[in-house]
């Protein structure tokens, strides 16, 4: 899949789409609109943000970090975060 595909497609609040899928890995894109949550959630896996879109606000273990385009974030084991998008917002997950 191309990523300027992913990209050019209408938002439409919060659509997460598996990617790649194998049985140590997988990727999921996340397009999530402007002043929409992704909610409170955790990854049994360790996990990789990486912004391809926009800016987030990413919650995790009590603090705020403003992602933009090209941000990456390392994601813990089992600990709740969200993500609320400041503008339209696209992202890459992999674990």
């Amino acid at each position: 899949m191309i990523i300027n595909n992913i990209l050019k497609k209408e938002f439409e609040g919060l659509k997460v789409e598996k990617i790649f899928k194998s049985e140590t890995c997988e990727a999921l894109i996340i397009r999530l609109q402007a002043n929409h949550t992704l909610p409170k959630h955790s990854t049994p896996k360790e996990a990789l943000l990486v912004i391809h879109q926009g800016e987030v606000v990413f919650r995790i273990m009590g603090e705020e970090s403003v992602l933009v385009s090209g941000d990456t974030y390392k994601i813990p084991v089992n600990e709740e975060h969200s993500v609320t998008a400041n503008t339209d917002s696209v992202f890459l997950i992999t674990r």
